[in-house]
């Protein structure tokens, strides 16, 4: 969960309630470390094709992440979010960075591929 500190996370458009959004974008990881969101998306789509295009990743609900089924991106599951969720995380896999490598590989690690 700390390593979400060192991405660029979408967040919703438009009015949302603070806990939905806070839900989808963490403001802070448990220890405190500001989570940026400079991106704000209108639909799920929109967040997928920005992922796709390697500038972002996007926290998502399990059931749509099951739903994903795209070779260029990957989901997998965070924990560690101050409420209970059932988030992944999703990135491009052809812009895969250290970070990103080191979150997966613990996250797999921990709860499995």
């Amino acid at each position: 969960m700390e390593d979400l500190a060192g991405f660029d996370l979408l967040r919703p458009a438009g009015e949302a309630p603070d806990y939905w959004r806070a839900a989808q974008v963490p403001p802070t990881t448990p220890a405190g470390a500001p989570i940026r969101s400079g991106t704000g998306v209108s639909t799920v789509q929109e967040g997928l094709a920005l992922v796709a295009a390697g500038e972002h990743a996007m926290l998502v609900c399990r059931p749509l992440a099951e739903e994903i089924t795209r070779a260029d991106l990957r989901c997998l599951a965070v924990e560690g979010l101050t409420e209970p969720s059932r988030l992944g995380l999703l990135w491009r896999t052809d812009r895969t960075t250290p970070q990103l490598t080191a979150l997966a590989d613990l996250l797999a690690g921990v709860y499995g591929p």
